[in-house]
């Protein structure tokens, strides 16, 4: 035997997916599409922002973040009704809209 024989002798080939296990993958793929996945996928919808919020929420409070770069939730959400209240936010937000459309 050459070593070229023995290569392509010893070379695996690919097998072809028989149909079972295509129906098999077409039930997987369609339970995962189904009915129950649109819960699973509005439970990670809800969620996530959640933890996250939760998550910034000690990061700010335990201070493993410095106030300077990452402020808590609560005084971002104080300082924009703050903003809001005073007109400030709106015309800054319109300004700075303005601004994004002459640089593009």
């Amino acid at each position: 035997m050459t070593v070229t024989q023995i290569v392509h002798s010893s070379t695996p080939r690919p097998r072809a997916i028989s149909p079972p296990s295509l129906s098999r993958l077409h039930q997987l793929v369609g339970s995962l599409v189904g009915a129950g996945s649109w819960a699973r996928r509005a439970a990670t919808a809800l969620l996530l922002p959640l933890i996250l919020l939760a998550a910034w929420s000690l990061l700010a409070r335990y201070e493993l973040v410095a106030p300077q770069i990452l402020p808590g939730p609560s005084i971002v959400w104080a300082t924009a009704i703050d903003l809001i209240a005073s007109g400030q936010l709106p015309s800054e937000l319109w300004s700075a809209s303005c601004g994004w459309r002459r640089a593009s």
